[in-house]
């Protein structure tokens, strides 16, 4: 083409130079397009991950908010329990049963008491446990925020229960002492 002059080889070669500009034009707006086509899949890509995460979390913090629900209740009954026997046993020991006329029966009931609230204990410990081991893997988020407060849970379950022990063993003594007191009476 390029020896020709005239005729329409001529014509055919004006014609492709004319379409010259044109086809570069066309290739830069499919150049651009492409990349704009790239652009919007990522942004899609990155709403549908945040849409996601967003979901998910919805779904930790109800299920965080419904562990923490159900042992909170079980702590706060394991709580209640303990703080009525200890009131009644402190009582007891304080004052080594005189004015109750049957101190040894009053030592086992507040003892009976004291096992009781010690097995309510243990039934809240399991329960930390349980979903301490549900929760184990979760470092943040709901779950990691539920794992952190059931932990706190768990050292204040344990001081109820040492709270627990050392007054059944005060009591055991107190019933010692008034099994004597009523031996030395007789």
């Amino acid at each position: 083409l390029k020896s020709v002059h005239s005729g329409p080889l001529a014509e055919t070669k004006t014609a492709l130079l004319a379409m010259g500009p044109r086809i570069r034009k066309v290739q830069h707006e499919r150049k651009s397009l492409k990349s704009k086509m790239v652009e919007v899949r990522r942004k899609q890509q990155e709403a549908m991950e945040n849409e996601k995460k967003r979901r998910q979390e919805a779904l930790d913090h109800a299920a965080a908010d419904k562990i923490l629900d159900e042992v909170n209740s079980v702590v706060c009954e394991a709580e209640g329990q303990i703080d009525k026997a200890v009131e009644t046993a402190h009582g007891l020991v304080n004052s080594m049963g005189d004015e109750i006329d049957d101190p040894c029966q009053a030592v086992c009931n507040a003892e009976k008491d004291l096992v009781d609230a010690a097995a309510s204990v243990e039934k809240a410990l399991a329960k930390i446990r349980e979903h301490m081991d549900a929760v184990k893997n979760a470092t943040k988020g709901p779950l990691g925020e539920a794992r952190t407060m059931l932990v706190k849970m768990k050292v204040k379950v344990g001081v109820l229960d040492s709270k627990c022990q050392k007054h059944i063993a005060a009591l055991s003594s107190a019933r010692v002492d008034a099994e004597h007191k009523i031996k030395a009476q007789r």
